[in-house]
């Protein structure tokens, strides 16, 4: 439900041109994730939103970024990248936390995001004021909190 849910306000609410002129960008900061947690939970749940995504959204997502990797989440991803498709992985794009990922993740980001539109901890210029920056205080994000709250249990979310 709450994939589906962000996936129909994303179509809906901020991109609404029709398939195959809107697709989004998304980017997964990864700078709190450990090779951990890719274990039976995470995986199971992206198991489930393939499942879902993929008959009901095709071809909506052009690019994932993944950022600010640990190097041991960029070595397990190595190693399960294998299991992916050519055509998921040359969407998918991931960037370790150091210099040199930084740097070559905001000019990978820049190149398909505005810098108005892409937050400073990204390499953009977008630095909404307040706790939480532009992830939280543009009224896009404001809004799309909202559905995710609306539509995740009390008690299965992580982050406030």
């Amino acid at each position: 439900m709450h994939a589906a849910a962000i996936n129909e306000f994303l179509g809906q609410r901020m991109d609404p041109r029709p398939f195959p002129h809107g697709r989004t960008i998304r980017i997964l900061d990864a700078s709190e994730l450990s090779v951990w947690d890719l274990g039976a939970t995470v995986v199971g749940f992206a198991r489930q939103c393939t499942r879902l995504l993929g008959p009901n959204y095709p071809e909506r997502v052009e690019k994932v970024f993944i950022v600010n990797s640990s190097s041991t989440f960029a070595a397990a991803y190595t190693i399960i990248s294998s299991l992916f498709s050519r055509h998921l992985l040359d969407k998918l794009s991931v960037y370790s936390s150091s210099a040199s990922g930084t740097a070559a993740a905001a000019a990978a980001l820049l190149e398909l995001i505005p810098a108005q539109d892409l937050p400073v901890a990204y390499g953009g210029a977008c630095a909404c004021a307040g706790e939480g920056g532009c992830w939280r205080n543009s009224p896009e994000e404001a809004e799309l909190w909202r559905v995710v709250e609306a539509t995740t249990p009390p008690n299965l979310r992580r982050f406030v």
